[in-house]
């Protein structure tokens, strides 16, 4: 057989260069025709702020809402915040949504979706939704639209503007689904915070009756204060009669007990020592309603601390309560977006597939390559055979 040298293969070429040109041609006219007739896809793009930091706190009110699951943006149980835009993303890829996206783009009355069973459309145009996280939260959204053969002019205006349609469909959808959880949320946690203040109200009123008896019968008003009184009450009268003793003293060594001045100091110090033990029992005069016996103030501090902390316990959660009601029937009567937009989906003027230009660069070059490695296989298989 014999060796093809360069200088045989070129003439090979040169040979068959007519056959080589055809070929080419065909072949290239024929994928250039097929990426003017074949379908074209159009993506409409869009962009989502990461869903809103969920409020921190530790008062009653941050309690009420974990509970409840109330308040803000959406509020997804225990998933962290960093998490919460992947549930974005699988509401987007839901079957609800995909069923939204059908009924508002009215996808069953166009030619190329009309004769689809449903359940196949709707994993149709889930696939058609893509969304992917990037690293700081945004959700990128992206609707992509495939046209029948055979489109051309103006028709394929219409397949560009139904992806913007589909994208501005998820994101609806979406936002009602948050929006409607919001609120349902919101009016749960109202219900239990009316229920909740209705019971609290109560326990206050009764822990208030409680607090006023119990200062009425053991003449308490403020007990820290009283005390304080009757100790410098008894301080006062104690160093009386300690000086009264002392003059007493003095008295008997001068003069005898039966002496004016003598009876007279005796009746002071009889005076003041009866004052004194007065003032331990619980009142120097009869019409005294606030004095405390020392004895029981330990008992009467205990008892008069504990009401007095749980009215004041009561009163606390009583204005969380209150305050979370407010916000909670703000949130179930406000009808606005929870779903907030950095992009809005894009009308594509540019199909992203297929890339006719490359599509006809490469059967170009395949071609060729084909034609000429032909030529050479050709060649050898007639000289084999010839031989």
């Amino acid at each position: 057989m014999e060796e093809l040298s360069l200088k045989k293969i070129l003439g090979l070429y040169k040979q068959k260069l007519r056959f080589i040109i055809c070929f080419v041609c065909i072949f290239t006219g024929i994928v250039a025709v097929y990426s003017f007739i074949m379908p074209v896809e159009y993506t409409s793009q869009a962009s989502l702020f990461p869903p809103r930091q969920a409020e921190s706190g530790n008062g009653l009110s941050s309690f009420l809402k974990n509970f409840s699951g109330g308040g803000g943006a959406l509020s997804i149980g225990m998933v962290p915040q960093t998490n919460q835009g992947q549930v974005y993303a699988e509401i987007i890829n839901s079957r609800g949504v995909a069923e939204y996206i059908i009924d508002k783009c009215k996808l069953k009355k166009r030619k190329q979706y009309s004769k689809l069973k449903h359940e196949k459309l709707i994993l149709l145009v889930q696939k058609s939704i893509d969304v992917t996280i990037d690293k700081s939260g945004v959700i990128y959204l992206a609707a992509v639209v495939k046209s029948p053969f055979f489109t051309f002019g103006n028709e394929k205006l219409k397949y560009s503007k139904l992806s913007q349609d589909m994208a501005n469909s998820a994101i609806a959808a979406l936002d009602s689904i948050v929006k409607v959880r919001s609120i349902v949320a919101a009016k749960v946690s109202l219900e239990y915070s009316e229920k909740a203040t209705s019971e609290y109200r109560t326990k206050l009123d009764s822990i208030e009756i409680k607090l006023r008896k119990f200062q009425s019968e053991n003449k308490v008003l403020e007990i820290e204060e009283q005390t304080k009184s009757l100790l410098t009450q008894q301080v006062t009268l104690g160093s009386e009669l300690m000086l009264a003793e002392g003059e007493l003293k003095a008295a008997l060594e001068e003069y005898s007990p039966s002496s004016v001045i003598v009876k007279q100091l005796q009746s002071k110090v009889d005076f003041l020592k009866k004052q004194y033990d007065k003032a331990q029992s619980g009142g120097m005069f009869k019409n005294d309603n606030f004095s405390i016996p020392f004895s029981d103030i330990p008992e009467l501090m205990r008892e008069y601390t504990a009401l007095y902390r749980d009215k004041k316990i009561y009163e606390q959660v009583l204005l969380y309560l209150e305050t979370q009601s407010h916000q909670d029937a703000l949130q179930a009567s406000r009808d606005i977006s929870q779903v907030e937009l950095l992009d809005f989906p894009n009308l594509p003027e540019i199909p992203t597939a297929p890339h006719k230009t490359l599509m006809v660069v490469l059967a170009f070059m395949v071609s060729t390559i084909i034609a000429l490695l032909f030529i050479v296989i050709k060649y050898q298989w007639t000289n084999k055979n010839n031989i």
